[in-house]
């Protein structure tokens, strides 16, 4: 089997000749390390899109900015029909993270509605299947852009945690009906996963189970993400959840839905969910493991030892992959290669 075959065999939860192992391609180390790791059969998986937003009347402005504490950033400015919203993030060389979001008072609501009423996504098939052969057709994988709830996206895109609670508690009625308005939106970026050459689509993500809770995850994301499976598997592709944090909480609730695996799932040191524990948790659905990236920091010797565990932990072997799928640190380069390799060479 190609190294696509075997990824591809493995997370419709089949059996594979050989465990798959993959690197995303923005974890990707280049140079002769990467093309060693080719040799090992490794699969790039490689993020694209596959959709793209964009707007109707809603303007768009960036230019350069600075935080509070004189950082270098950028400023977006959203000219909607109803006012100027504007979100800051740090420059991409430092960190991507937004230092203030598009919903900070009372006063944005009204902006915000229009900015997401006029928001459309249309496709961007072109781009993704030329990711999808970037590193050779038989060993990468293009991987479309991930697809979150609407609670998740006010969450961490929109508000922020903290405003987000203390908007629940105040004004919640505004909050749900940026929700209605958002379903929409989520529902199209599905359809246009399952209209393109995806093997699967990522329809949530990045959750936090401390911060979404189990009611809120259960009432609000348990519903769509039901929906979305339905929409994928209607024209034959995989569903999936990007869950790479503490997974315990939500496994439970996870298990109800017919999600076909689960990306990203981070076993200890790192987060709280062994492998074993999702098998017993979720025994019909695969498993793309990401190699706890804390480990990268022993040297090979336990890199080697902790894999040995988890391989054993996902006996007797189908779906199931592991690689390198979260940020590593400059360790991971002393590491990857024979990880890599033991992983190659492991048998059943």
């Amino acid at each position: 089997m190609t190294p696509r075959e075997r990824l591809k065999t493995a997370l419709a939860g089949e059996k594979p000749d050989r465990i798959p192992f993959v690197v995303w391609s923005n974890k990707w180390p280049g140079g002769e390390l990467g093309d060693q790791l080719l040799e090992t059969g490794v699969c790039v998986v490689n993020k694209s899109s596959g959709w793209r937003q964009t707007w109707r009347e809603v303007t768009e402005e960036k230019y350069r900015d600075k935080t509070e504490q004189g950082e270098a950033a950028w400023r977006t400015v959203y000219h909607t029909p109803a006012g100027d919203i504007s979100t800051l993030r740090l420059t991409p060389e430092r960190d991507d993270w937004r230092v203030e979001h598009l919903c900070s008072t009372t006063d944005d609501y009204e902006a915000l509605e229009c900015l997401l009423t006029d928001r459309d996504f249309v496709s961007d098939y072109d781009t993704f299947d030329e990711c999808d052969k970037a590193f050779g057709a038989a060993r990468t994988m293009a991987r479309t852009s991930s697809v979150y709830t609407p609670i998740h996206e006010i969450l961490y895109t929109l508000m922020g945690v903290e405003t987000f609670c203390l908007e629940w508690m105040d004004n919640r009625k505004r909050i749900l009906r940026l929700m209605e308005i958002m379903a929409e939106g989520y529902r199209k970026c599905i359809e246009l996963i399952a209209g393109s050459n995806a093997c699967y689509g990522v329809i949530d993500g990045n959750v936090d189970p401390h911060v979404i809770g189990t009611e809120r995850f259960q009432q609000y994301c348990l519903p769509l993400i039901h929906e979305g499976c339905e929409i994928l598997h209607a024209k034959g592709k995989l569903a999936c959840a990007h869950l790479d944090a503490d997974n315990r909480l939500l496994a439970p609730l996870v298990a109800e839905t017919s999600l076909d695996f689960v990306e990203s799932l981070t076993p200890p040191p790192d987060c709280d969910l062994s492998i074993a524990e999702a098998r017993r948790f979720w025994p019909g659905k695969g498993l793309l493991v990401n190699f706890p990236s804390s480990l990268h920091r022993y040297g090979p010797e336990k890199v080697i030892a902790a894999a040995k565990q988890i391989l054993s932990d996902a006996d007797p072997g189908n779906g199931f992959a592991l690689g390198i799928v979260e940020n590593v640190s400059e360790d991971s380069r002393e590491t990857m290669l024979p990880l890599a390799r033991f992983v190659h060479e492991y048998r059943y």
